[in-house]
């Protein structure tokens, strides 16, 4: 599907005014999708054949794709996941599955984590993730090794390397973060391309690649998290991704041992984008076995 396919119609919902575009499309219980970066709700278009008897609730986060992209907005995950928390309520949305990859997955671990919180203090929590299936989640930052583009844009010299991003530089970028056999083709980069650069998009690179340094932060509290929930959980992993691939499996089995990453084939960063039919049987069972 074309991007231009997807964004019609143009669903875009104000939250205090900010506006997201939102996919929301299907029918039966929510599931809740959040792309990781660079992409955009598009990343999981190859993905929607598999997503029968779900209600997709697949936004693109504020600072890419169609919705808005201020300069002076927070990009943080916590700034992400606050608005979440305020689209999920603008939908009249509390209980709900999460599917979140790479940023994504942050934002499902952090919305679990307050979920978590509000229990443990007896409130009644505003939104209820019933379960979350997530993709390549960088929670130990001390092993990861985002690709060298992030690193320039995360630096001091990141204000200025925005003025020469280009295209093939996003390219490079790309073919770092994807497995050998999967890299995404010359259109696919030309479109995810476009929609980064939309509406002045590449002026607030640097603010999206600064996530690593508040994963330094929280990667503790999401630790905690998903070691103590009783919710439904699934973790899965391209292995050739840098940011979180087999180099953080020693990790995740000493602090986790009682949770199992599986690997899918050699794929990178973005298993839905790279080979939805890798991924899609792994979901689906997750589900099945919540259903039976």
């Amino acid at each position: 599907m074309k991007p231009s396919q997807w964004y019609q119609p143009q669903q875009l919902i104000d939250l205090g005014g900010q506006r997201l575009y939102v996919h929301d499309v299907g029918d039966g219980p929510v599931l809740l999708c959040l792309h990781g970066l660079p992409g955009a709700s598009w990343s999981w278009h190859k993905l929607m054949p598999h997503l029968d008897g779900f209600r997709v609730i697949a936004p693109d986060l504020l600072g890419f794709g169609h919705s808005d992209k201020p300069g002076d907005a927070r990009y943080s995950v916590v700034a992400h996941s606050d608005r979440m928390e305020d689209l999920l309520k603008a939908l009249d949305i509390r209980d709900f599955h999460v599917m979140g990859q790479g940023l994504g997955a942050m934002i499902g671990l952090e919305l679990m984590a307050r979920a978590e919180g509000r229990e443990a203090e007896e409130l009644d929590p505003r939104i209820n993730p019933l379960s979350l299936f997530l993709i390549n989640a960088p929670i130990f930052p001390e092993l990861s090794e985002p690709p060298r583009a992030e690193r320039w844009l995360a630096s001091q010299f990141g204000e200025l390397l925005k003025f020469v991003a280009s295209r093939n530089l996003f390219w490079q970028y790309l073919n770092e973060l994807s497995g050998p056999y999967s890299r995404p083709t010359p259109m696919e980069v030309k479109q995810l391309w476009q929609l980064l650069k939309r509406n002045e998009g590449r002026w607030i690179l640097p603010a999206h690649a600064r996530y690593h340094q508040e994963l330094m932060k929280r990667s503790k509290r999401w630790v905690r998290a998903l070691r103590e929930t009783r919710r439904p959980l699934r973790l899965v992993a391209g292995p050739e991704d840098p940011v979180a691939g087999h180099r953080l499996e020693a990790a995740f089995r000493r602090a986790l041992p009682d949770l199992r990453r599986e690997m899918i084939g050699k794929l990178g960063h973005a298993p839905q984008f790279e080979s939805a039919d890798k991924l899609s049987p792994l979901l689906k069972a997750f589900h099945n076995t919540l259903r039976s």
